[in-house]
């Protein structure tokens, strides 16, 4: 089995980035089918493990290991 890294996103660094990219709570509610409610929360706390990496790539479209996806 793959190991999976323990990637960590804190919330400090989610709200950050969603501000350098100008992100809303909104627009990532909408776009990724979320609920507002759960964005706000993982503002508040943060992600680890994989999710870190998936909320990374919401916020700003690349992978926290540096892998792209071509679209």
């Amino acid at each position: 089995m793959a190991h999976i890294p323990d990637y960590r996103l804190p919330g400090t660094m989610v709200r950050r980035l969603m501000r350098k990219h100008c992100v809303t709570i909104r627009s990532l509610s909408q776009k990724y089918n979320v609920t507002m409610k759960r964005v706000r929360q993982v503002r508040a706390d943060g992600a680890r493990g994989f999710a870190a990496s998936e909320w990374h790539y919401m916020i700003t479209g690349s992978w926290l290991d540096g892998s792209s996806v071509q679209a």
